[in-house]
């Protein structure tokens, strides 16, 4: 048996050689004492594989592995090409990292390790000897007949025993991720037989005639009416919740309870209640009275809104509310179109324009028609005219004025004589 030390830096003889010699098994040696054979984690993206669904090309993230002490990094993603399969049948190929000691390689590098096609394929054997050492990223799927790779067609292997594990520690001890992250997420672990016997003694004691969830044997919520709850606001089928918080003693538990309703005859309510180391307060409506409050606001506001010409719901969100008020149109009102000219309103002889479907009242419009027979046809309506009867009828280029008590609101709709024989196309704009 002999001593065996390393590293120390080397001196100069008289020969012209260095007393200390290092070869690579012995850097090898020592790294197989810190770190096992696997893919180190966290390092860049760990080595992953996947592949973009539009060639028959896989690509390696960066990362960092070690296979038996001997190091391997990809700094840049990689590319690799898989071959196409005949058609009716597929292959299953793995990408590797490959150590070779053979004195042709002497290298650690990533391929392409080819499965056997089949119709029921199965991916290749691993290499794993002191000479030859593979580790799997992924199994990659390669359908016949078929020019590329989809993406859900690797199967990542990291992480997986043997096959490609994570990289550990030979001196520190090795932690299982997965099972560190359900010690982390899963309470229940945590707690011991002593714990759920000292929280179903608390629940015992705070507990008014109702049902709680015993710690042993967890039950779903069930519907609380006052024939089981204690205390429930009234004989109705209610769902009552109670949070519980404090500690040291029965005296110093806080308990808040929210009761709810919903009854087809009675409609929806909703009451709190709470007490602190004594006896219940009573059932509070005040949460209930403040949706009510809240509910009646918003059905105020969303007639308001639609009254100013912007339809809105009672439903709707408060966002939706706010930029429908944005959307209020804050000048007066304008509308125009166009219509026929009729003889047949009941009670006159002379010819009109119906103008129907506005919102507001128009206190000025205009109709005009285009020329036709000599004469072009222009009429004007202001209610603040001081012309009799507020209308102005000019026809023709000679602009004749003409008056009339028949033009005006009717309640619904305007009603302006145009003096033709009817059916003449009008153009009108009123104005609120």
């Amino acid at each position: 048996m002999a001593e065996h030390f390393s590293f120390f830096d080397p001196v100069l003889q008289s020969d012209g050689t260095f007393d200390r010699e290092y070869n690579a098994q012995q850097f090898t040696n020592y790294f197989k004492t810190l770190v096992t054979t696997g893919i180190l984690k966290g390092e860049r993206n760990s080595l992953k594989l996947t592949a973009t669904g539009t060639n028959m090309q896989t690509r390696i993230d960066t990362g960092v592995a070690y296979i038996l002490g001997r190091y391997y990094e990809n700094d840049s993603t990689r590319d690799l090409t898989h071959d196409t399969e005949s058609l009716g049948v597929s292959r299953i190929d793995r990408v590797v990292i490959r150590m070779d000691l053979n004195t042709e390689a002497r290298y650690v590098k990533s391929f392409i390790k080819k499965g056997v096609p089949s119709t029921n394929p199965v991916p290749p054997t691993l290499t794993q000897t002191q000479n030859i050492y593979e580790i799997s990223l992924a199994q990659v799927r390669v359908v016949g007949g078929q020019t590329f790779i989809a993406t859900d067609a690797v199967i990542d292997e990291r992480g997986t025993s043997v096959v490609c594990p994570w990289a550990g520690s030979n001196i520190l001890p090795s932690f299982d991720d997965n099972a560190l992250a359900e010690h982390i997420n899963n309470h229940g672990i945590h707690v011991t037989p002593s714990d759920k016997g000292n929280w179903n003694a608390m629940l015992r004691a705070v507990t008014v005639g109702g049902s709680s969830e015993d710690a042993n044997n967890p039950v779903a919520s069930t519907i609380l009416t006052s024939g089981i709850a204690k205390g429930a606001p009234d004989s109705g089928y209610w769902y009552i919740i109670t949070f519980t918080y404090g500690g040291g003693g029965t005296s110093n538990i806080g308990q808040i309870a929210i009761a709810y309703l919903n009854n087809g005859s009675r409609g929806s309510d909703m009451r709190t209640r709470y007490r602190f180391g004594g006896e219940w307060s009573a059932w509070s409506p005040s949460i209930q009275e403040l949706f009510t409050s809240v509910s009646n606001g918003k059905s105020l506001v969303a007639n308001a809104i639609t009254q100013k010409g912007v339809p809105t719901s009672a439903t709707a969100e408060f966002a939706t509310m706010a930029n429908n008020i944005k959307n209020i149109k804050t000048g007066k009102k304008f509308a125009e179109g166009s219509t026929y000219s009729v003889t047949n309103r009941p009670g006159y002889a002379a010819s009109f324009i119906k103008i129907t479907g506005l919102d507001f009242r128009p206190s000025i419009v205009i109709a005009k028609a285009p020329q036709f027979g000599g004469n072009s046809y222009f009429g004007v309506y202001a209610e603040f005219s001081t012309v009799t009867n507020n209308l102005k009828i000019y026809k023709g280029i000679a602009n004749t004025l003409y008056d009339s008590s028949a033009s005006g609101w009717d309640g619904s709709s305007f009603w302006l004589q145009t003096d033709d024989n009817g059916n003449i196309l009008y153009e009108y704009e009123a104005y609120e």
